[in-house]
């Protein structure tokens, strides 16, 4: 067969062509949670009519000295400057939050001093959703919401959505403002919206917005290990002293056989080996206790098992599941059913998640498990049924429902 001239070049080219979309495809396919935080600035347009240049200027000013650097101490990735405002994403909820409050906040100190008419304020929106990751943007129904939440928030202020506030309630003492469904453009579904306003952020202290919630300083860990290191060194002393001064007692001998004593056993001195934890086990029953479903989601791919039985803080276990039941934690429930948890496990007594949220009157918790195939027949150690459970525990609101979801539809 002879040769076509150019032929070589065109599949060299087809094919650059063609890896190129294959890349792109796959990049496009890379999904994540994600915390993501939309700000813009309020009345851009009319600031840059006013004063292009200055307000050029201005803005560049406080996002090289503020916004950029609050976004990397609390971890985030800025994904891109938009012009007037900035995208961002974050790992975790309340670092997203906490930037976000602390940011405002010190934006209303530098404008303090402005002309009210060239003064920047920034409007923030704060989502938590699934995204599509690009190396240089994200997309997806999470980011449009958190833009959507940005251009509801007051200038000065922040909206956030209701996962979010899920998320931050127990955790950051924020007053936001329940400001109940919404419809935002090109979401199909209304979003239920709280909001922190600009008067509400200008009240907070600017040395305690950041201390409202601690972040355990190195100082106290150093304090922390000091101490058990002082713990440990005394206890190594007792267990070197002890049998000497107690050499000239005698311990009772067990009896055995031809008259030789058994080996006493284990004292409180001398523990029986307790099996060790992995660390990302540990982390999962840490994440789903403070409501983080990002550090939940991150264990469970590290290997932690998502129905391991928790029994540190309660003898007869929580599992993850049963622990955001008990929490009222609809965002964690869902993630850990994503994950393969088992809707129905139960712990030692037999306590099912279904049964846990009716205990606790966790009524979403209760209705999001209904819906998702928990069993309602499922009886714990006191012969009791989720519905028993909640009328025991005096949530009728709640066995209600579950009667009404064990009756037989005509």
């Amino acid at each position: 067969m002879g040769h076509i001239p150019g032929a070589s070049c065109a599949i060299v080219k087809a094919y650059s062509i063609f890896s190129t979309r294959v890349v792109r495809l796959a990049m496009a396919s890379t999904r994540r949670l994600a915390a993501i935080l939309a700000a813009d600035v309020a009345g851009y347009s009319r600031l840059m009519g006013a004063d292009e240049e200055g307000t050029h200027e201005r803005l560049r000013r406080h996002l090289r000295d503020l916004v950029d650097p609050k976004i990397k101490e609390h971890r985030g990735r800025i994904v891109k400057n938009t012009g007037d405002g900035i995208l961002a994403e974050f790992s975790s909820v309340v670092d997203a939050v906490r930037c976000a409050v602390e940011m405002q906040r010190a934006m209303a100190d530098r404008n303090a001093e402005t002309v009210e008419d060239r003064r920047i304020t920034f409007r923030v929106g704060i989502n938590l959703g699934d995204v599509i990751a690009e190396e240089d943007d994200i997309y997806g129904d999470g980011v449009n919401v958190a833009a959507r939440l940005e251009a509801l928030a007051e200038p000065g202020g922040i909206c956030i959505s209701r996962v979010v506030r899920d998320q931050i309630r127990d955790k950051l003492p924020y007053p936001f403002e329940d400001k109940g469904e919404q419809s935002v453009k090109n979401i199909a579904r209304s979003v239920r919206v709280f909001a922190l306003r600009p008067e509400a952020v200008a009240e907070l202290p600017t040395k305690t917005v950041s201390a409202l919630v601690p972040r355990r300083p190195r100082i106290a860990l150093v304090t922390m290990a000091t101490a058990g290191a002082t713990a440990f060194l005394i206890a190594a002393i007792a267990w070197w002293v002890w049998p000497v001064t107690r050499s000239s007692q005698s311990f009772p001998a067990a009896v055995g056989s031809a008259g030789v004593s058994t080996p006493p056993a284990s004292s409180a001195l001398q523990p029986a080996a307790v099996p060790v934890i992995p660390q990302q086990q540990i982390a999962l029953w840490d994440a789903v206790i403070a409501g983080n479903v990002t550090e939940a989601i991150v264990s469970i791919k590290a290997g932690a098992d998502v129905n391991g039985l928790d029994t540190r803080r309660e003898p007869n276990g929580r599992r993850p599941l049963n622990w955001a039941a008990i929490r009222n934690d609809t965002a964690m429930i869902r993630a850990l059913l994503d994950a393969g948890a088992n809707i129905n496990s139960a712990n030692r007594t037999g306590f099912t998640p279904l049964h846990h949220a009716a205990e606790a009157g966790s009524k979403e918790a209760a209705i999001l498990l209904i819906t998702n195939g928990a069993n309602l027949t499922l009886r714990n150690m006191h012969e009791q049924t989720p519905e028993q459970t909640a009328t025991t525990s005096h949530h009728s609101e709640i066995a209600e429902l579950l009667r009404q979801a064990m009756t037989p539809s005509k």
